[in-house]
């Protein structure tokens, strides 16, 4: 990509990945991308009214960045917040992925 390409793909005999450009984007025009996929987490896209799990590390921040948007879904923390939401420690990895997928994805 740094020598111009738009599109790179690397490819071993059981993986691929793909790394495209592309320009002012918001997640409600990306699917075209994401054909087939049951769950799709993302990093950003803070301003988007989509449903938000915020990771918040005291030593790192001062404040939370959503703790106040209506999407926040759910808080991953190593301090205490008031919020009404679920909370989850920065080690329940389980618990916070059980969560993710009863929320996301019904039973079949």
């Amino acid at each position: 990509m740094e020598a111009g390409a738009d599109t790179v793909v690397v490819v071993s005999n059981n993986k691929l990945a793909m790394f495209k450009s592309y320009t002012n984007e918001t997640l409600d025009n990306m699917d075209k991308y994401f054909e087939g996929m049951d769950i799709i987490l993302t990093e950003g896209f803070k301003e988007d009214n989509k449903p938000k799990i915020e990771v918040f590390r005291s030593s790192v921040h001062k404040t939370p960045l959503c703790i106040t948007d209506q999407s926040l879904l759910a808080f991953v923390t190593d301090d205490t917040v008031d919020v009404d939401v679920p909370v989850f420690g920065l080690d329940d990895i389980k618990e916070l992925s059980d969560f993710i997928v009863k929320t996301f994805l019904p039973e079949k």
